[in-house]
C-alpha cells in the first residue's frame, strides 16, 4: 500500500504544480490590481492617472555663459609638463660616465669530465659544475672539450683549460 501511494503521488505532482502556479499567478494579479487603484476613487481618478513618458518635462535653467572664460588667474595645466620635457632635452642632460667594466671571473679550470668541469675558485676552493651552476659570481653556460664559458653581468667570458 506504500508502494502505491508514493506512485500515486508521483503522478499528481505535476498537476498539484499546474495548480500551485495558478493559484500564485492569479493572488498575484489581484494584488497589482488592488494595490495599482489603493488610492483612486471611481473612473475619474483612473483617467487622471499620468503615464511617466507623457509627464511634461520642465526645461533646464538658463546657463550664465560669462561664468566660464578664462581670466588667465589659473595655472596651465600642462605647464609643468612643458617646463620638464625642455628641462631633460638631450642639450640640458649632463653626460654621464659609462659604467665600469666588470671584472672577469677568477677561476681556472683544473679538469674536464665528460659535461662537467673541475674548478678552482679565487678562494683556492675546488668546485665541481655543469651547466647552470653558479661559479664566482658568475653562471656557467657551456661546457666544452677546451674549456667553459661564463656569462656574468650580461658578459660572456671563455676560460679555457690550462
Amino acid at each position: 500500500m506504500g508502494d502505491s501511494s508514493a506512485a500515486n503521488w508521483k503522478e499528481r505532482k505535476g498537476i498539484v504544480l499546474v495548480l500551485l502556479v495558478a493559484v500564485v499567478g492569479i493572488w498575484g494579479y489581484a494584488g497589482y490590481t488592488l494595490f495599482s487603484t489603493l488610492g483612486a476613487v471611481g473612473d475619474e481618478a483612473v483617467s487622471e492617472r499620468v503615464v511617466p513618458s507623457e509627464r511634461p518635462r520642465a526645461s533646464p535653467p538658463p546657463v550664465d555663459r560669462s561664468a566660464f572664460v578664462y581670466t588667465g588667474a589659473f595655472r596651465d595645466p600642462f605647464g609643468s609638463a612643458y617646463r620638464e620635457a625642455v628641462a631633460l632635452s638631450p642639450s640640458s642632460t649632463p653626460r654621464t660616465q659609462p659604467a665600469p667594466e666588470p671584472e672577469p671571473p677568477s677561476v681556472r679550470i683544473l679538469g674536464l669530465v665528460n659535461e662537467t668541469a673541475t674548478v678552482e675558485t679565487a678562494s683556492g676552493a675546488i668546485r665541481f659544475v655543469r651547466r647552470g651552476d653558479e661559479v664566482d659570481g658568475a653562471r656557467v653556460t657551456a661546457v666544452r672539450a677546451s674549456g667553459i664559458t661564463l656569462r656574468k653581468a650580461g658578459r660572456s667570458y671563455d676560460i679555457p683549460v690550462q
